[in-house]
């Protein structure tokens, strides 16, 4: 669970897409024994991602880029007239993943047909596409593990609040289901 806690309306800009920084959260995949297994990601509230065209997330990922494709970012909720809120990103500290306890190289492929390779920024991508794991460093070939860590960061925008016209508390709602696959 990631908490961006109270955010004081009037802290927020009433003309631009308030930017509300990152924060970490650690994904630990552990296994009875060594196994080849790899995560998903799927936006559990997608239909309140205000859209690509309205949001941009800044820092979304590994490189500090910008993000907007609804594929690489997901909803926060509606508020209670239906404004959809906005937009976080979730992306892998790929520098710091570990396998064993050894630094490992995060790699990613496509769930249907995974073609691995070296992930530079970080995002997966939500709705099932793509799949996330570890591989030695310098390779791209999935490896067993017992212990997986990969460090997470979640960057966070919503939208203005003239559009979002609240006057009273509203609560984020983003949600994302993480599901392991044994390769």
């Amino acid at each position: 669970m990631v908490d961006y806690g109270t955010i004081r309306l009037a802290t927020l800009s009433a003309t631009d897409v308030n930017q509300l920084g990152t924060k970490d959260v650690s994904l630990s995949i552990s296994c009875p024994s060594a196994t080849k297994a790899a995560w998903t990601i799927t936006d559990d509230r997608a239909d309140t991602h205000p859209g690509a065209s309205v949001i941009s997330i800044a820092n979304g990922d590994m490189t500090n880029s910008i993000v907007s494709d609804t594929t690489m970012s997901y909803g926060v909720g509606k508020t209670t007239e239906g404004v959809k809120i906005g937009a976080f990103s979730i992306y892998t500290d790929t520098a710091n993943v570990t396998a064993d306890g050894v630094k490992s190289d995060a790699i990613s492929g496509a769930v249907d047909s995974p073609v691995w390779q070296k992930s530079s920024t970080g995002i997966i991508k939500n709705g099932n596409m793509e799949m996330f794991t570890v591989a030695t460093k310098g390779t791209t070939e999935p490896v067993p593990y017992t212990l997986a860590i990969f460090p997470l960061k979640t960057s966070l925008a919503i939208q203005n609040t003239a559009t979002l016209a609240i006057t009273d508390d509203t609560d984020l709602d983003g949600q994302a289901t993480i599901t392991l696959k044994y390769l």
